[in-house]
């Protein structure tokens, strides 16, 4: 079989495995906090096991994602090539979601430089969905969308009124850590060599950690089980979801300019087969 169509399956069941942890941890943890959240106290109802079961497949499903990203994917092909229609369009939703974030701090906060680096960071955004190739302009943009989201973290981790290790504050956080990691990479791919195995890992992690972080935080919001004070921060990881989501689902099939021809025959050996045939004649 040619070794690109292997390659092909490899990823497909892969990609295919990381969209179908994303939904179970997203449906385990929303149903952990319509049922099992004490909105008082921010914490799950002492001694249920749903929420500790939706904690463990996460954990589970990041590991798996780390040791077969690293096994199989270490030396998988990668053209860097220009960013599909539905790509750009998830790029333009990222950038409305960091002006939206950002406009909400400065009038709420007045935090300008939290403004200025939403502005900055939805720039980036704008450079991928108009297919900008500048490597400076986008090194400069990855770093205020990276800054931007790591002032999000800031603020909900400094926030007093929520416990320092309530689920809803400790799953953001790594949600807006692995947001970091996946940005680095997606820009490297973009404009350096890529680290493949490190990619992978980082774009289906972040699918994972956003989704099960911002889709049940948001219906947690409108039920008034979540306080909506940061409504704007989980409409933001929603959206890098489905940034994420699609470069998880574009990484499953190889660039059609990648093929792997099966190994032919040495020359030398050939050289020898043919002189040993004259020297038969």
């Amino acid at each position: 079989m040619n070794q690109s169509k292997i390659l092909t399956r490899k990823a497909l069941w892969f990609s295919g495995i990381a969209l179908a942890l994303t939904l179970i941890s997203v449906i385990l943890r929303l149903v952990s906090l319509l049922c099992f959240f004490d909105s008082e106290i921010g914490y799950y109802t002492a001694g249920t096991i749903l929420p500790l079961l939706s904690n463990l497949t996460t954990a589970i499903a990041v590991l798996f994602f780390g040791v077969v990203s690293l096994a199989r994917f270490g030396n998988f092909p990668f053209v860097r090539k220009p960013a599909s229609l539905t790509l750009r369009m998830a790029s333009v939703l990222v950038a409305l979601a960091f002006v939206w974030l950002s406009v909400s701090d400065l009038l709420t906060k007045r935090a300008v430089f939290p403004f200025l680096l939403g502005l900055l960071a939805a720039a980036y955004f704008v450079l991928i969905a108009v297919k900008i190739e500048s490597p400076s302009l986008r090194v400069v943009g990855c770093i205020g969308a990276l800054a931007r989201i790591l002032v999000a973290l800031g603020h909900f981790y400094f926030d007093v009124t929520i416990p320092m290790n309530a689920p809803d504050k400790v799953l953001f956080e790594l949600a807006c850590a692995i947001s970091v990691l996946f940005l680095v990479c997606d820009l490297r791919a973009s404009l350096a060599e890529p680290r493949p195995a490190l990619f992978r890992f980082s774009t289906a992690t972040a699918t994972l950690l956003l989704a099960a972080s911002a889709l049940p935080s948001l219906l947690a919001v409108k039920k008034q089980i979540l306080a909506d004070s940061y409504t704007e921060s989980y409409l933001l990881l929603a959206a890098l979801f489905v940034y994420a989501a699609v470069k998880t689902v574009e990484l499953t099939l190889p660039d059609k300019e990648v093929e792997v021809s099966e190994p032919t025959q040495p020359i030398g050996d050939a050289t020898d087969r043919t002189d040993e045939n004259t020297t038969n004649d």
